[in-house]
């Protein structure tokens, strides 16, 4: 398929961004993987990760990518993704369609930005009041109306897959009787395909829920500037500002933001941290955390190192506050019992609420298309782990979990290629 030089650029910043080859570097690779950015990224780390094993490097990653002949590149590749096939590895299919009017729509103003925290990298986007009008187009959800055709709306959050979704009209949380609710999202900002549609079904989801607090993995710069855009009443945190990164956003009207920080994974070859922001809610301070463990099944040691550092992090907040984890961990249920499981006072909201199959895959092939896999798989790697504040009150009492984003848009693609998970806890005096 033929892509304009622009495109082509745009997609070797970002690999170059990524990955910390030059441009020209990043592009070469880009060609040889037909333009796939996720495949190309995958693959760029599984070789990188070989190479560094073989030789007992320290954890610096070596370029290999042009210093290996293009057909012992291949022969890797082609082994990588076969050893990969059925497990879930996380590829995506780059068809760059934005037309003028799409790039429009994501070229923003430049964004003022706070001063940086001491120690630590985010980035903290003040977005406009609850009380200014919102852009976000009107939603039809169905049910609404008698008459309610795919023509008629982009984005429900509404689960009608057989199997998806656990909280239905009868069961909707109490929000106003000061529970806390949130988003968690692998948004997939890596596939540029349908990716204003697709943003916008996300914003449209934030619209219609009102969470408290929303955190989101892959995200990138043009994705950002959306957010900043079209999502109104909160307070954005940014967990980096180059490649792709997470960013929290917290609802101004309910918490109170009180610090922030970035933890590093010292090993990573994939960007990868922890992003950690502290909140008043009620009197109960709460610390609200997010993290894109490493990708690929080659990286389960990594990603073990990883969820120990957030584990670490969740059990070391003040007895007084609320610790609450939410993310892409690409984790195997065999990865966590390796590591001896979770610590006795911090708990897995899925399996706290009753480990229900109709909620437990985030990641489910045989259902979501947008990547064209032909091995079809499934695995619950977005999870989200909480401990109550130790000495205080109110007391979080876990209510409902439910799976959204699981509507195909008219563009014939999903918000992502992962489900988003909306949580509830209630808060007991």
């Amino acid at each position: 398929m033929e892509r304009g030089k622009t495109k082509e650029n745009e997609l070797g910043k970002l690999f170059a961004d990524v990955s910390s080859l030059s441009q020209p570097d990043a592009i070469k690779w880009l060609q040889k993987h037909n333009w796939n950015l996720q495949k190309a990224l995958d693959s760029y780390f599984e070789i990188a990760v070989g190479s560094a094993r073989a030789s007992k490097q320290k954890p610096a990653v070596k370029i290999v990518g042009e210093t290996s002949s293009s057909k012992h590149i291949e022969e890797m590749n082609h082994e990588r993704m076969q050893e990969n096939l059925g497990v879930g590895v996380e590829e995506a299919t780059i068809t760059v369609t934005i037309g003028q009017s799409d790039e429009e729509e994501f070229a923003e103003d430049q964004i003022e930005q706070e001063p940086k925290s001491e120690g630590a990298t985010p980035i903290v986007i003040d977005l406009v009041s609850d009380e200014e009008q919102s852009d976000i187009e009107e939603i039809t959800i169905p049910g609404d109306a008698e008459d309610h055709g795919k023509g008629q709306f982009e984005a429900s959050t509404e689960n009608t897959h057989s199997g998806l979704g656990t909280m239905g009209a009868n069961n909707e949380p109490d929000v106003a009787g000061g529970g806390i609710t949130m988003l968690s999202w692998n948004i997939d900002g890596l596939d540029l395909e349908c990716l204003p549609q697709r943003a916008r079904a996300v914003c449209n989801t934030i619209a219609l829920h009102r969470p408290d607090v929303v955190c989101f993995q892959e995200v990138i710069e043009p994705y950002r500037d959306y957010l900043v855009k079209h999502t109104r009443g909160y307070h954005l945190v940014t967990g980096g500002d180059e490649g792709y990164y997470t960013a929290i956003l917290l609802k101004k009207s309910r918490l109170d933001l009180l610090g922030h920080e970035i933890i590093p994974y010292p090993t990573t070859r994939m960007m990868r941290n922890l992003l950690i922001v502290k909140t008043r809610l009620l009197g109960l301070d709460l610390c609200f955390m997010t993290s894109h463990l490493e990708s690929t099944r080659a990286c389960a040691k990594e990603r073990q190192k990883q969820l120990k550092c957030l584990l670490k992090n969740i059990e070391s907040a003040p007895q007084s506050s609320a610790a609450i984890f939410a993310g892409d961990t690409n984790l195997r249920d065999k990865e966590v019992s390796e590591i001896g499981g979770l610590p006795w006072r911090i708990h897995d909201m899925w399996v706290t609420l009753g480990s229900s199959p109709d909620t437990q895959y985030t990641w489910d092939t045989f259902v979501n298309d947008n990547l064209g896999h032909s091995n079809k798989s499934h695995f619950r790697f977005d999870r989200i782990y909480f401990r109550g504040a130790l000495d205080f009150s109110p007391k979080l009492l876990p209510h409902s979990l439910r799976l959204v984003g699981t509507e195909q848009l008219m563009c014939e693609m999903f918000p992502s290629d992962h489900w988003g998970m909306l949580a509830h806890w209630d808060l007991e005096q």
